[in-house]
């Protein structure tokens, strides 16, 4: 539940809560970094790579023709008979743009001590737009069902004042009631996020990314770096998901079926706990985890695995 009073919001030891004030006082000291985009933004908190008409006395450097004469320094020039130029430091802002994947498979839990992928996200969202606004940065949300659907952004926000009004949309941000189309995935909605917006910025992703295939978001995160774009992919996992034998009840695991459903189009699956069965699953996991971590290489993105068991402190330190 989200209060205005942040004292009177629930604590996280709910699995229901979005968040508690004292895990966001833990994360305020935070700045977000980005080596990408210190030289693109406006006027803002984050030391640049740029060098400009800032106040803030930075260095000398020789002058060289098409320098401004009006910055040469003529106190140092009386002293070494050469020309120098007085650099300055300048800040920027930068472009936090947080897309959530709302689909049904984020809606789950293997244990009802532990948050869906959903809420977890929507936590981890949370605090990254908190460190963002808290600093002045600018922030723009969605989900990839309103990119699917062309519907507008939350944002860009800018300022403390919005850190309740964001934490709000993240509460009423609910799962997609109906299957998405076809040409909805992960790798297909972030490029058309930000086929839409001139300028780049820090792209964060939060999905379980289990409708993609790696080689469809490795096109598409080069087609991002390639726009500038700095990209990072939170990929939430489910304890079980890892680890098959936590869906089994205590017992005799290799003596129990269970019957499974997935969750987008309502399939259904009888399975089993053989040691063979449990061994084939884990190896083409494995052999997935291995191709979407290989993406933080060649495109440029990086890819972080979240579990909910994780503290949000914790992931976004």
């Amino acid at each position: 539940m989200i209060s205005a009073r942040p004292g009177r919001a629930a604590g996280l030891g709910s699995p229901t809560a979005l968040y508690d004030e004292a895990t966001f006082a833990r994360l305020r000291n935070l700045v977000l970094q980005s080596r990408r985009l210190a030289t693109i933004g406006l006027a803002g908190e984050h030391a640049s790579r740029r060098r400009g008409l800032s106040p803030e006395f930075s260095d000398f450097k020789p002058y060289s023709p098409g320098d401004d004469f009006r910055r040469i320094d003529w106190t140092t020039y009386a002293r070494f008979d050469e020309l120098f130029v007085r650099e300055s430091d300048t800040t920027i802002e930068y472009d936090i743009h947080l897309v959530l994947d709302t689909s049904a498979s984020m809606d789950w839990t293997s244990d009802n001590d532990l948050p869906t992928k959903l809420l977890q996200a929507k936590r981890i969202a949370g605090a990254i737009a908190w460190i963002a606004l808290w600093h002045f940065d600018r922030v723009t949300m969605t989900s990839l069902a309103d990119v699917a659907a062309g519907r507008h952004a939350r944002g860009p926000l800018q300022g403390r004042s919005h850190v309740i009004p964001v934490l709000r949309y993240l509460e009423g941000l609910g799962p997609a009631l109906s299957t998405l189309p076809a040409d909805t995935s992960l790798a297909t909605g972030a490029f058309r996020y930000v086929h839409a917006r001139s300028r780049p910025g820090l792209l964060i992703l939060l999905s379980d990314a289990l409708d993609d295939n790696p080689e469809d978001l490795a096109t598409a995160f080069h087609r991002l770096a390639a726009r500038g774009w700095e990209t990072y992919l939170l990929r939430m996992e489910d304890p079980a998901e890892a680890d098959p034998t936590l869906l089994f009840p205590e017992g005799d695991i290799h003596a129990q079926n269970l019957e499974l459903i997935e969750a987008e189009h309502r399939g259904r699956m009888q399975v089993t706990g053989q040691p063979q069965a449990i061994e084939r699953y884990q190896e083409e996991r494995t052999a997935w985890e291995a191709g979407i971590a290989a993406l933080a290489s060649p495109s440029r993105a990086r890819v972080l695995p979240v579990s909910t068991r994780e503290a949000v402190d914790t992931t976004v330190f």
